[in-house]
């Protein structure tokens, strides 16, 4: 068990200043859940929470209209963050007609999604030590910033410096919000909160190609997609400024103390790792062959630097326990360990679908953006309401584990049923198939956030944000880049059949619907067929979604009888 700080131990909300808390370790926790499968969980600060909630309903200082203000506030920017995701996607034509570059396709996307993963523990350490306030102000400026630069930008590559710039910006952004609701909540309410964040994501991600797209077609031009983001955080500052209520995890330390405390080489580390992981998935069998040294090299990097970051966490080298980037003890919790596995498989079942349901009605409908969009909306708009319904009832019922049971059998029903979708099923099949999906993985994609809060000792809150989060992205970078691999290799041996003549660029670029026309003028039979091997590939490539699906139905069955909330 860690040793603990008396300065780490406080919550610095003003319940937590008024009363601080001690929670136990999540060991001490699960010992007291043990005594009956099916009683409320009680942990070692209970009655200080019910004494301080009889004075206050919630623990933040603001009520009413500012609270609202708050809300709104922090949601707009997550809702930009949500967008910029996927606005490249139906834009990618129109920067490569104005920088040219196609070989660099690949990185318009990638880079926000590589910065966003190798930034996400270092911003969770942050939050855990300095000013939530500052950080977060402080990430929003570096995300709008960024988005100028994108939207300004003289070539490709500021281009892409600018996409990840803002998933860095926007990761600090999330974390920024979690950080802040979770503090500002009661342990009831909190999983109302933390499910808009699951709504206005899946609202963001479907309307980000919309708005791309409606922008790069206008006159004016893709640009705007990124100056939208400007004009968004200028409504919203003045009370991020003025209204937003601070958090200090550690009040009272000093700054300097506060910087030597920073696990700066863990940071290295888990950075390093999360960008070899994202690259080596991402650029094989697009930028080089997955047989190429390039792709050999970044997987074994990847294994090594992993293996390196465990050690250094576990042998704290150049931190300390208290101090340590990633919380390793977590993983001496069962519950904490079921949960990051479910998240990470929900995560399979969100993203996998996000970005291969698009490709599936673009070449087999011929579905502009727009077209594409409304095919998303019953997946989207379900899986929405579901994230809702859990965050409005979990929290009411006390219990979590009948969300993860009903919700991952939904998943793995609806993943099967996907796998079977090939380019003549009829759109109302494909649209019960992804509804069933979409409310399963609705059901617990978001849970575990309050939950693991709920599991942890109160200076370990912040990290628990980190924890679950880190599962979330690697559950996107290994989920996305297997159903990538599967998806490239399968479409790309059928179209070198099709098309003996075509390059390797030429196939890659068919294959991301970006500056080719290969499958467009080719004759009637050979289109049809091109059809067919991009289909079947993105049939093959829902298998590890249908794979998360059964892994997170398991997960489920392992998960205590026990109430956790109320």
């Amino acid at each position: 068990m860690e040793r603990s700080t008396p300065a780490a131990m406080e919550r610095s909300t003003p319940t937590a200043m008024k009363t601080p808390v001690d929670r136990s370790a999540s060991s001490e926790v699960d010992k007291h859940a043990n005594l009956s499968s099916t009683t409320p969980l009680k942990r070692p600060d209970d009655a200080a929470l019910e004494a301080s909630e009889k004075a206050s309903d919630s623990p933040r200082p603001i009520r009413g209209v500012k609270w609202f203000l708050v809300v709104l506030s922090l949601l707009a920017s997550f809702l930009l963050y949500a967008l910029d995701t996927t606005i490249v996607a139906t834009i990618q034509p129109a920067i490569v007609n104005a920088f040219g570059r196609v070989d660099l396709v690949p990185w318009l996307g990638v880079s926000f999604a590589l910065a966003s993963a190798a930034s996400t523990l270092p911003w969770s350490k942050a939050f855990g030590t300095f000013s939530a306030k500052k950080l977060f102000i402080g990430g929003t400026a570096l995300f709008m910033g960024a988005s100028a630069l994108c939207g300004a930008a003289p070539s490709i590559d500021a281009f892409i410096v600018g996409r990840a710039l803002a998933g860095i910006g926007g990761t600090g952004m999330y974390m920024g919000l979690l950080t802040i609701l979770s503090v500002n909540t009661s342990d009831t309410e909190r999983p109302r909160y933390l499910s808009l964040t699951g709504f206005w994501w899946g609202i963001g991600t479907v309307l980000g190609p919309v708005v791309g797209g409606a922008f790069a077609e206008s006159p004016a031009t893709w640009r705007w997609a990124f100056y939208l983001n400007l004009c968004v955080g200028a409504v919203v500052a003045p009370v991020y400024f003025v209204v937003l209520p601070d958090y200090h995890p550690l009040p009272g330390v000093p700054l300097r103390a506060r910087l030597l405390m920073l696990d700066y080489l863990g940071a290295l580390l888990s950075s390093a790792t999360f960008l070899c992981i994202m690259m080596a998935m991402n650029f094989g069998g697009i930028l080089w062959s997955w047989g190429d040294g390039r792709s050999i090299a970044l997987f074994v990097l990847s294994a090594v630097l992993c293996a390196v970051f465990c050690l250094q966490q576990i042998y704290t080298i150049g931190t300390s326990l208290d101090n340590r980037i990633f919380p390793m003890h977590f993983f001496k919790n069962r519950t904490l360990v079921v949960l990051f596995l479910a998240m990470m498989f929900a995560a399979f079942g969100c993203f996998i679908s996000i970005y291969y349901l698009p490709l599936y009605f673009q070449f087999t409908r011929g579905a502009t953006a727009l077209q594409t969009s409304v095919h998303m909306l019953p997946f989207i708009l379900f899986l929405s309401a579901s994230v809702l319904i859990n965050g409005q009832y979990m929290g009411k019922t006390g219990y979590y584990y009948p969300w993860y049971i009903f919700g991952s059998a939904l998943h793995l029903i609806g993943g099967a049923l996907l796998y079977t979708v090939d380019e003549t099923t009829a759109d109302a099949k494909v649209y019960g198939y992804t509804i069933l999906l979409g409310v399963g993985v609705g059901c617990y994609c978001q849970a575990g956030f309050p939950v693991a809060q709920m599991k942890v000792a109160a200076k370990d809150m912040a990290s628990s944000v980190g924890f679950m989060t880190v599962s979330q992205m690697l559950g996107i970078a290994v989920g996305t880049g297997m159903s990538g691999a599967i998806y490239v290799n399968t479409a790309s041996q059928g179209l070198e059949r099709l098309f003996p003549d075509a390059t390797r660029q030429e196939i890659s670029s068919a294959l991301a619907g970006v500056g080719s026309n290969l499958i467009t003028s080719a004759g009637p039979g050979v289109a049809a067929a091109a059809v067919h091997a991009i289909a079947r590939a993105i049939q093959f490539a829902f298998a590890p979604l249908l794979a998360a699906g059964a892994l997170s139905f398991l997960c489920s069955i392992l998960m205590k009888r026990e109430k956790v909330f109320g």
